[in-house]
């Protein structure tokens, strides 16, 4: 009896098990759509960190340009440290848009001295990597090309230049007196009578004399 009760439950729990409905395949839709929601937002940043970015790199290269067209500072090095050593701007160097736009500027604008071209060259790989920012290496010019270029004059030269050495003192010449200006002093003492007469007599005589 007890055998037959115990296959009896079996067969019911079997038979329980069997009118359970099938499990539904998971439907991934909602977490796909949140992948991409990630995804875009993650895009959409990055776009607006890339379009602020070229923004701080425009200001930097205006800059640059504006102290360059300024022929009179353009070969000052004291400008150009105030920019390029900057913290604030420290961040966008590294940026690749920098790195190309600074090699562009350096292609287009050549009017530098010594001093300066060594400056540029000197933080090129400290201040910027061109290897990190995928760009191809700028051509700087070689030493013996930086040696025959011309360096800015310091004011002590270019003042010692301008200012003319002093020449001889030459002594001074008496200017003479016409003769008609002797004849005409002469007759005005010899005319003269009273005062006026004595008066123009003694600076006529003061004048021959």
């Amino acid at each position: 009896m007890e055998n037959s009760r115990e296959k009896d439950e079996k067969s019911e729990e079997s038979a329980t098990q069997s009118v359970e409905p099938p499990e539904q395949p998971k439907d991934d839709s909602e977490a796909w759509d949140g992948d991409w929601t990630r995804q875009f937002q993650n895009m959409a940043d990055a776009s607006e960190r890339q379009g602020a970015d070229d923004r701080e790199v425009r200001k930097i290269m205006e800059q640059c340009i504006s102290l360059y067209l300024n022929e009179k500072e353009r070969n000052k090095l004291y400008h150009w440290k105030d920019i390029l050593e900057e913290p604030a701007y420290r961040e966008y160097f590294q940026t690749k848009t920098f790195v190309e736009s600074w090699y562009h500027f350096l292609d287009t604008h050549r009017m530098f001295d010594a001093a300066i071209l060594q400056y540029f060259q000197w933080i090129d790989g400290k201040l910027f990597s061109a290897l990190e920012a995928d760009v191809m290496p700028f051509a700087y010019p070689t030493q013996e090309e930086i040696e025959r270029m011309p360096r800015q004059e310091t004011p002590e030269q270019t003042q010692e230049r301008r200012t003319p050495e002093p020449g001889p003192v030459l002594p001074k010449v008496k200017k003479e007196k016409s003769k008609a200006v002797k004849v005409l002093l002469y007759l005005a003492a010899l005319a003269g009578t009273g005062i006026g007469g004595m008066i123009l007599g003694i600076i006529a005589g003061t004048i021959l004399g």
